[in-house]
């Protein structure tokens, strides 16, 4: 008879739910000696004050929980290039079309970090090199499922970009109209946390965030993980592979939308702001020449760094958006939400990544970005 030890983890990493480390004994064979068990619906005490669990509905909540599971059962199934946990298991009563009354979810995942791997820490970053790791395994999945017509057939799979009612236009002026206010009233309440010219640029961006939506949701889909921070990232050396790996965690967020998301997102909330003029640009080249190498076609290296600095600005609004729109002083001293919360207005992060790559913060260098006109026949994908 298998008996489990089990212990709570990823309380510092400020994981939504309970996530357990389940060692079993005795293994046989090639059983796992430990596995991750994860249950997100599940309600810490510690985690009771959180922004997203206060703000959330609870039906929302359940069905982004589900999310992951029907990832694992529908999407990643079969496909060598998913960059997340195998699955031993999974199982939730949450449908995609109604609403139950006790919503459960459970994952059972493989333990990568029972060996030698390292979580990655959002508020410390990462070298370039472990940036690439992440990317080399993220350009592998996306090319993968490139204007895939399999994305378009999950009804659970949200488009970016596309509010409840699936209007694009209508959920990029409401998104415009809950960002610009929260940015503003920062902005005001906290003058000595951005520079003249990070001032300037998002006074200068804000009436075109609902044209940013527009624009970017017309790049090629594919399946992004939408909540791509080093937090949800840990770092290994797989026996089989000397060479070091990344693997993807949390993919409860996972959507049908451009690849640039994912991309912008990550970099620069992960490289320090030395490290991100330095790298980031040659960082991005070689995830846009890998997407090429599987195949992808129809979207130039021009139209990926346009549609990068859209995401990454549209990123930059939805951080300052969450600080203004929390109160960091009702959560715990010691929680990761308010730590991150903090690191928002530090001079790193996308503060200084989009003061990099946007130098020139006046409207018409804004306009130009919208302007410029998409690539024919950009939804081709990889052969196979």
């Amino acid at each position: 008879m298998t008996t489990a030890a089990v212990q709570i983890i990823g309380t510092e990493q400020g994981f939504t739910g309970v996530v357990l480390r389940a060692h079993l004994s005795p293994v046989a064979g090639s059983a796992p000696r430990s596995v991750i068990v994860k249950l997100p619906l599940a309600a810490r005490p510690a985690e009771a004050a959180s922004t997203w669990r206060t703000t959330t509905p609870a039906p929302a909540q359940a069905s982004r929980a589900a999310r992951e599971v029907w990832c694992y059962q529908q999407l990643a199934a079969n496909q060598p290039t998913f960059p997340g946990p195998r699955l031993h298991a999974a199982a939730t009563n949450v449908s995609p079309n109604a609403a139950v009354d006790d919503p459960r979810v459970v994952l059972v995942l493989e333990d990568v970090a029972s060996g030698s791997a390292v979580a990655g820490d959002a508020l410390h970053g990462c070298m370039p090199q472990q940036a690439w790791q992440v990317l080399e395994r993220l350009s592998d999945w996306h090319a993968a499922n490139w204007a895939s017509p399999r994305l378009d057939a999950l009804a659970w799979l949200p488009v970016w970009g596309m509010g409840a009612d699936d209007d694009l236009a209508t959920a990029a002026a409401q998104r415009q109209a809950r960002l610009t206010p929260r940015i503003s009233h920062l902005l005001a309440t906290h003058p000595d946390a951005f520079s003249a010219d990070q001032h300037a640029l998002l006074y200068a961006f804000q009436p075109q965030i609902a044209a940013s939506v527009r624009t970017l949701a017309a790049a090629p889909r594919t399946a992004i993980h939408a909540d791509l921070h080093l937090d949800n990232v840990l770092f290994s050396a797989h026996p089989a592979h000397p060479a070091p790996t990344a693997t993807i965690i949390d993919w409860q967020s996972i959507s049908s939308g451009p690849a640039a998301v994912d991309v912008a997102a990550f970099l620069s909330a992960s490289l320090s702001a030395e490290d991100y003029a330095h790298h980031a640009a040659n960082l991005r080249r070689a995830y846009h020449a890998r997407l090429l190498a599987h195949g992808v076609r129809g979207y130039p290296a021009d139209r990926f760094e346009r549609d990068a600095r859209l995401a990454l600005l549209l990123h930059l609004c939805s951080l300052l958006s969450w600080r203004a729109s929390s109160d960091p002083g009702s959560l715990p001293p010691d929680s990761r939400e308010r730590a991150l919360l903090a690191a928002i207005l530090t001079p790193g992060w996308a503060l200084a990544a989009a003061a990099h790559d946007l130098p020139h913060p006046h409207p018409a260098a804004l306009a130009a970005l919208l302007q410029e006109p998409p690539a024919a026949g950009h939804t081709n994908r990889p052969p196979g």
